[in-house]
């Protein structure tokens, strides 16, 4: 047995008296003190010292090594240490100075060991200390050019006087002409005192640029003056186009292709085709007893089977998908460069053969995906002929598909008429082949098309609006087409989803509000209350009224929220007793559908604020429309939300939080708005 042992909790030995001859020994008290402590079996193994506070080799401020050693024998009697060539000293603590005379910089070697109460000493270990207190300077010693999507080489070097730790951490910012910073690259343990070259793609705009070389070494200091230089971007195409239009600022999201909402099916379509069709699987058009070639319905068709494909991976599907595509190639008019695709049947004002924006660019999209698909260089040359089509403004010179307008604002026309009666749907189904067709090529006239249409819509959007009813469908023919407004709204998230521009989340709001999707599918819950009940002419006007009086909660059978011409609010129309046939309008939590009703998905989210002083409530529901939880607040000053959907919740117009300690909460808007 030994004669002793420790006592939890306490930094003192007790011994334990034996009958045995005792010789001297110490039980460490502090540093250099000792006690008597009986013979026992002898102890021969020497302490173990760590060193803490050593994690960083290299540093700017003074070092602090801190040492702690253990022994399970007869316990420590003293820890010793030497900085460099000087003398042991006994103690738990160094301290490297580091003087801002740079006298203390260098790599110092730091030598430690403990010995215990039997007299065993460990072996002496080390571990050095760099101090650096130098600042390091930076260079960039050329200017750098490239060209759009391609690599740029950014020469640049840091400059940092020995001793050093021989790596710096390096920051490369690049700022536009109005000095804000586009893009921002980061390098860790860079080799100092080389010339290096900093590599990345470069998807800027073209224009003049300049980047700035900021370091950080080793031992933490930062540049003393910062480095700079030009960066020039030129466009990979030409961006001269033949004609001008007006131009916003606008600028694309950076999305994966297989993030592009515009090529998307929930499910496959039907192997056998039921639509018109000839015998090569083609999708044609049934007029006046015979089959037509359609160049936008081939276009369509061949982009759901390709979406098929790439759902299912069913070679059949891509098959199918190809020979859309060859039927249009075969069927094209070449001028110059430009492939045109012509429709061979007479439709109201056109007359064969008769060309059309939306078709072509449904083609232009089809034939980008087909080659991103494929790699078989005949969709690319397709892709190219196609969009070479867009770059002829009409109507002076036929065929054509573009105009621009009287007041410079770029159109592609589905039915290219003289004078031209743009179509809304059309022109933006036209512009999305314009953007696939920029992201597989980078040609930044494309760019500058689709950005010329965007512009458009962003201009005329309203005329085509009727404020609390269907919008038109064209330009100067003023027909309200339910399902195309549908399509507008779509649309509208579609090009906020491609450039992030909040205006284009707005009109889908807007139009929304004015004319929601009408199908719906769940009870109306009615709480008790005196409502009244209204039967309407297709022109919006009353025709007969019931008034009911309801004494417990009642769900009544509907399958439409949906506007009344010139009467305000929503309506549904209810299928049971005892309002079989009429219509009662929307009121939150008194007549509504219970739960979510989706109405609008944003993507990127959008940014709600809530001004100061205002209480808000915010909260989550279970899909009967049951409050799952509740909270409250009050911000002083005005606060922001990222939110990701708007709804009907209970009959409330009501918005999702997508983020932060909101996440899942549903809030009223007003005060709070959206941006």
């Amino acid at each position: 047995m030994r004669p002793w042992r420790r006592v939890p909790g306490a930094a003192l030995v007790v011994l334990l008296l034996v009958a045995a001859p005792c010789t001297a020994a110490f039980a460490a008290t502090g540093v250099g003190e000792a006690s008597p402590a009986p013979a026992g079996d002898p102890d021969t193994v020497p302490p173990s010292t760590t060193a803490s506070g050593d994690d960083h080799l290299w540093r700017s401020t003074p070092a602090t090594v801190t040492f702690t050693a253990t022994d399970a024998g007869s316990g420590v009697a003293y820890t010793e240490f030497k900085l460099d060539a000087g003398a042991w000293v006994r103690g738990a603590q160094l301290s490297v100075p580091a003087p801002s005379d740079h006298s203390g910089d260098g790599l110092h070697t730091v030598l430690f060991r403990s010995a215990d109460l039997a007299g065993n000493v460990e072996d002496a270990k080390s571990l050095r200390v760099g101090i650096d207190t130098v600042h390091p300077t930076t260079r960039a010693p050329s200017a750098a050019a490239v060209m759009r999507y391609r690599t740029a080489s950014l020469a640049y070097k840091v400059l940092d006087a020995a001793p050093n730790g021989g790596s710096a951490e390096v920051t490369i910012r690049i700022r536009n002409s109005a000095g804000v910073v586009v893009r921002t690259l980061t390098y860790r343990a860079q080799p100092v005192n080389q010339l290096l070259s900093a590599g990345f793609t470069c998807k800027l705009a073209a224009g003049t640029y300049r980047f700035s070389i900021y370091a950080r070494d080793a031992a933490g200091n930062g540049q003393t003056t910062v480095a700079s230089n030009r960066l020039t971007v030129t466009a990979l195409w030409s961006t001269t186009l033949p004609f001008r239009f007006r131009i916003t600022g606008l600028s694309l999201r950076d999305l994966d292709p297989s993030e592009y909402p515009l090529l998307h099916v929930d499910e496959p379509v039907a192997i056998v085709d039921e639509g018109p069709h000839d015998a090569d699987g083609v999708r044609m058009t049934w007029r006046n007893g015979r089959l037509y070639n359609h160049v936008s319905g081939q276009a369509f068709y061949g982009l759901k089977n390709l979406a098929s494909y790439t759902l299912t991976g069913d070679a059949f599907y891509l098959a199918r998908a190809e020979a859309q595509a060859q039927r249009l190639i075969d069927r094209r008019i070449l001028v110059g460069d430009a492939w045109f695709h012509p429709n061979d049947f007479v439709f109201h004002e056109m007359r064969p053969p008769w060309c059309s924006a939306l078709g072509h660019g449904v083609s232009l999209k089809l034939f980008t995906a087909l080659y991103r698909v494929t790699g078989k260089p005949l969709y690319q040359q397709a892709a190219r002929g196609t969009f070479a089509s867009f770059l002829r403004r009409g109507p002076s010179r036929s065929p054509w598909i573009v105009s621009v307008d009287g007041s410079g604002y770029l159109w592609l026309q589905e039915y290219p008429s003289v004078p031209p009666d743009p179509v809304l749907n059309g022109h933006i189904y036209s512009a999305y082949g314009l953007y696939d067709y920029y992201q597989l090529t980078h040609d930044e006239r494309a760019l500058q098309l689709f950005n010329g249409a965007v512009t458009t819509v962003l201009r005329y959007a309203s005329w085509f609006r009727q404020p609390a009813w269907i919008s038109f469908y064209r330009f100067s023919h003023r027909v309200a087409w339910a399902h195309y407004h549908q399509t507008h709204i779509r649309q509208f998230l579609t090009l906020y989803t491609l450039t992030g521009k909040t205006p284009l989340a707005r009109l889908a709001d807007d139009f929304t509000q004015d004319y929601p999707k009408p199908g719906v599918d769940g009870p109306l819950r009615v709480v008790p209350g005196i409502y009244r009940g209204l039967r309407f002419s297709s022109s919006g006007k009353v025709v007969g009224a019931r008034t009911v009086e309801i004494t417990e909660t009642v769900y009544l059978s509907v399958t439409r929220r949906e506007r009344i011409h010139y009467q305000p609010g929503y309506w549904f129309e209810v299928h049971s007793a005892p309002w079989r046939g009429y219509h009662l309008r929307e009121r939150a939590n008194r007549v509504y559908l219970p739960g979510v009703l989706p109405l609008l998905t944003y993507d990127p989210p959008r940014t709600l604020v809530f001004p100061g002083g205002y209480a808000y409530v915010a909260r989550m529901y279970d899909t009967t429309g049951a409050v799952t939880a509740s909270l409250t607040f009050s911000p002083d000053a005005a606060t922001k939300a990222a939110v990701d959907m708007r709804a009907s919740v209970n009959g409330a117009d009501k918005v999702r939080v997508a983020s932060g300690p909101l996440e899942g909460y549903w809030l009223r808007l007003g005060p709070a708005f959206l941006r």
